[in-house]
């Protein structure tokens, strides 16, 4: 069993991606255009690009990234402090994108059930004449999906 774990460890270990990030200071981490402090500052929008363009070319499974700084920075509280600016920036990008999906899936349902509900409406039209032949006709006009 302990073995197990030991060898799932190690290949999920083996499967993640490295994307190593070479900088020079803190600031080419966070916008030139921000005077705040750092603990405050945005992500720089290379920054991200730059990561984006990493993954795109690796692509498969999980990612660590890594940050590669001169000795000169080695501060456990500012490495802390970016590390976890870092996953909050890009926790709050995923929510961002999350709600957004479930707005366009919601927009997509509707659609199809307004759909349905149309072609649903004109088919019994149809069937029951209940509407006069001209009526029926501009409504199969206007609800019949084109394509």
């Amino acid at each position: 069993m302990e073995e197990n774990l030991k060898r799932n460890k190690e290949q999920r270990i083996k499967d993640l991606k490295e994307i190593a990030i070479v900088i020079d200071t803190w600031d080419d981490i966070f916008s030139d255009f921000d005077p705040r402090p750092l603990s405050e500052r945005t992500i720089s929008g290379d920054f991200v690009e730059e990561l984006k363009k990493r993954y795109r070319e690796t692509r498969t499974g999980n990612f660590v990234v890594t940050i590669c700084a001169p000795v000169s920075l080695k501060d456990e509280e500012s490495e802390r402090m970016v590390a976890q600016h870092l996953k909050r920036h890009f926790h709050h990008n995923f929510l961002q994108k999350k709600r957004v999906l479930k707005r366009i899936r919601i927009r997509g349902i509707i659609f199809v059930c307004v759909g349905v509900f149309s072609l649903g409406f004109l088919t019994l039209a149809t069937y029951f004449k209940f509407l006069s032949t001209l009526a029926i006709e501009i409504l199969a006009i206007v609800l019949m999906p084109l394509g």
